[in-house]
């Protein structure tokens, strides 16, 4: 009995050691599982950081893209300034020189009225003075004819002849 005594022995001491194995081995695998896990919980991260990273380049470019639009842009802005400031004169020139057009456009009609006025008044004295010697020789032979205009009149008559006479002559200067 000893013998088998000590045989049942050695096979709980064996058994005992395949369970301290077993759980030895258990550890291990399970202390191997939580290092896959890490490791693959390491990769996910290098992972999403690598992704992240793209993220931030493509920002980063983007960001870029955008300074250089608004570059161009503060570009175009400065030069159309210069246009505008352009255009800008050149409204205020036309509407200065359409100010001075309109006011030479009264002053000729001033000048063509005043010419008709100046042209009838000049036929007016034509016709009288062509025709008013016939008018006055048959009418008074007998009296003196004036060198006025063939009236007999009185020194404000030939006054105010004269005056109409040098504005008649300012009328065909203008």
């Amino acid at each position: 009995m000893e013998e088998g005594g000590q045989q049942s022995q050695q096979e709980q001491q064996r058994r005992q050691q395949m369970l301290v194995q077993e759980e030895y081995d258990i550890e291990q695998l399970q202390e191997r599982e939580r290092s896959i896990r890490q490791l693959e919980v390491g990769l996910i991260r290098i992972n999403l950081l690598k992704n992240v990273n793209k993220l931030c380049l493509r920002f980063q470019s983007d960001i870029l893209d955008v300074n250089t639009i608004f570059k161009d842009l503060a570009t175009l802005v400065h030069d159309q300034g210069e246009i505008v400031d352009s255009i800008e004169a050149n409204v205020e020139s036309t509407h200065v020189r359409v100010q001075e057009g309109t006011e030479q456009l009264r002053q000729a009609e001033t000048y063509k009225v005043s010419q008709w006025f100046c042209l009838l008044f000049c036929t007016y004295f034509c016709l009288r003075s062509l025709f008013a010697p016939h008018f006055i020789s048959d009418q008074s032979s007998k009296e003196e004819v004036h060198p006025c205009l063939h009236f007999s009149c009185s020194p404000w008559h030939c006054h105010r002849n004269y005056r109409l006479a040098s504005q008649l002559k300012l009328c065909f200067i203008k």
